[in-house]
C-alpha cells in the first residue's frame, strides 16, 4: 500500500484533488514540491481557473504569496477577489509583484484587507510598470481599506497614463481633499475611466471642488458615488455647477451628504438643464419638506431622470405632496424610493391621484412610512386602473386587516403588478381575511 501521496498513480492523485476546494490546492500543495506542482499543473480544474474569490478565509501574507504566485504563473485567471483578509501590506506587495509579470488579470479586488498608503504605492507602481497588464485591467476594488492620500497621489498618478482601467473602487478609505485633488487631475488626461467609487471617504466641500473642476473637462466618467463624505453647501454647487455643462455623467450618488436649502437649490438649477443623468441618489441626506418642494419643481420639467433614490430621508406628508404633483407631469422616472419618509395616510392620498395620469412609473417604494389602513386603501383604489406600476413594496407600514383586505381585493383587478410585498402588517384577527391576503403579503403575483 502506498504511504505517501505522490506513489499513488496521478490519476488517483486527481480523484483526490476533486474532493478538495480551489484555495486547499493552491496554498496547501501547491509549491510543496517539484513533482507535485508538475501534477497540480496538469489537473484539469487547476488549468480552468478563470475566476479566484475568498471571503473571510483568515488568509494571511504568506497564504496570499501563493495565490499571488499562481495569478502571475497561469494565463487562465483573469479575476481575482480577496475580501476581508486582513492581508495588509505585505500581501498587496506580493500581488503587485504578481501585477508585474501577469499578462492576463481584468479585475483585481482586494476588498477590507487593511491595505494602506506602502500597499498603494506597490500596487500603483505595479499597474505602471508592467505595460501588458496596463493595457488589460478595467476594474480594480481596493474599498474598505486604510489608503490614504499618500496612496492615493500614487494610483491617480498611475491613472493619468493608464489606458484601459473602467472602475476605480476606493469607497470607504482615508482619503481626504489632497487625495481627491490628485484624483481630479488624473480625470484631465484619463480617457478611459467610467466608474469612480469615493464612498465614505473624507474628501469634504474641498475635495468635490476638485473633482467638479474638472467634471467640466472629463467626457468618460459616467458614475460618481461621493456619498458618505459631508461635501456641504461648496461642494454640492460645483459639483452641479458641472452637472449643468457635462453631457457623460449618468449615475450620481450623493448618499449622506446632509443636502439643505442651498444645495436643493443648486440640485434642482442642475436637473432643469440637465439631459444626460438617469440615476441620483439622495438618501438619507435629511431632505425635509422645502429641499423636496425645490427638488419635485425641476422633476416637473426633467426629460433624463429614470431612478430617483430619496429614502430615509424626513419628506413627511407636504413633501410627498410636492413629489406627487411632479409626477403629474414627469415623463421618465420609471423607479422611486421613498422609504422611511415619515409619510402618512395624508402623504400617501396625494400618489393615487398623480399614479392616475402618471402612465411611466413601475417601482414605488414606501416601506417603513406610517400610511395605515386608510393610506393603503387610497392605494388599492388607484391600482384597480393603474397598469404600469409592476413593483410597489408598502412593508412596515402599520396597515391592518382592513388595509390589507383592501389591498387584496385590488389584485383580482389589477393586471400589471409582479411584485407587491407586505411584511410586518399587523394581523388583528387573521382567520377572516387570511386566505384572501396570502398573496399579497411577501409575494410575487402570478
Amino acid at each position: 500500500m502506498p504511504s505517501h501521496l505522490l506513489e499513488l498513480p496521478i490519476e488517483l492523485i486527481y480523484r483526490v484533488m476533486d474532493c478538495l476546494d480551489n484555495f486547499t490546492i493552491l496554498c496547501s500543495m501547491f509549491n510543496v514540491c517539484m513533482q507535485l506542482n508538475a501534477i497540480i499543473e496538469t489537473y484539469h480544474r487547476y488549468k480552468t481557473i478563470t475566476i479566484l474569490g475568498w471571503y473571510k478565509n483568515a488568509i494571511t501574507a504568506a497564504a496570499a504569496q501563493h495565490l499571488a504566485h499562481k495569478s502571475s504563473n497561469t494565463t487562465a485567471i483573469n479575476t481575482l477577489y480577496l475580501s476581508r483578509n486582513g492581508i495588509g501590506d505585505i500581501g498587496a506587495q506580493y500581488f503587485a509583484d504578481a501585477l508585474r509579470i501577469n499578462n492576463t488579470l481584468t479585475s483585481l479586488g482586494l476588498h477590507h484587507n487593511n491595505i494602506q498608503d506602502k500597499g498603494a504605492l506597490d500596487l500603483a507602481d505595479a499597474l505602471t510598470m508592467n505595460k501588458v497588464i496596463f493595457t488589460t485591467l478595467t476594474v480594480l476594488s481596493l474599498d474598505g481599506n486604510r489608503i490614504g492620500d499618500e496612496g492615493a497621489e500614487h494610483i491617480a498618478i498611475a491613472l493619468r497614463t493608464n489606458m484601459t482601467l473602467i472602475t476605480l473602487n476606493l469607497a470607504g478609505n482615508e482619503i481626504g481633499s489632497k487625495g481627491a485633488q490628485d484624483f481630479g487631475r488624473a480625470l484631465l488626461t484619463n480617457k478611459t475611466l467610467t466608474t469612480l467609487n469615493l464612498d465614505y471617504n473624507e474628501i469634504g466641500p474641498t475635495g468635490a471642488l476638485h473633482l467638479s473642476q474638472n467634471l467640466l473637462i472629463n467626457k468618460a466618467i459616467t458614475t460618481l458615488d461621493l456619498s458618505g463624505n459631508p461635501i456641504k453647501v461648496m461642494g454640492v454647487q460645483r459639483l452641479t455647477t458641472a452637472l449643468q455643462t457635462n453631457t457623460t455623467l449618468t449615475t450620481l450618488n450623493l448618499c449622506g451628504n446632509e443636502i439643505q436649502s442651498e444645495e436643493a437649490k443648486s440640485l434642482a438649477d442642475a436637473l432643469h438643464n440637465n439631459t444626460t443623468l438617469v440615476r441620483l441618489n439622495l438618501s438619507a441626506d435629511l431632505i425635509g419638506p422645502a429641499q423636496m418642494e425645490r427638488l419635485a419643481y425641476a422633476l416637473r420639467t426633467n426629460t433624463a431622470l429614470v431612478t430617483l433614490g430619496l429614502d430615509n430621508n424626513e419628506i413627511g406628508d407636504e413633501g410627498a405632496q410636492h413629489l406627487a404633483d411632479a409626477l403629474r407631469t414627469n415623463t421618465t422616472i420609471t423607479v422611486l424610493d421613498i422609504s422611511e419618509n415619515e409619510i402618512r395616510a395624508i402623504g400617501a392620498q396625494y400618489l393615487p391621484d398623480s399614479l392616475q395620469i402618471n402612465a411611466i412609473l413601475t417601482t414605488l417604494d414606501l416601506c417603513g412610512n406610517h400610511i395605515g389602513d386608510e393610506g393603503a386603501e387610497k392605494l388599492a383604489d388607484c391600482l384597480r386602473n393603474n397598469t404600469t406600476l409592476t413593483t410597489l413594496n408598502l412593508g412596515s407600514n402599520d396597515i391592518g386587516l382592513t388595509g390589507i383586505q383592501h389591498l387584496a381585493d385590488t389584485l383580482g383587478h389589477n393586471t400589471s403588478l409582479a411584485y407587491f410585498h407586505l411584511s410586518y402588517a399587523y394581523f388583528f384577527s387573521p382567520g377572516r381575511a387570511l386566505c384572501q391576503t396570502d398573496t399579497v403579503v411577501n409575494g410575487c403575483i402570478g
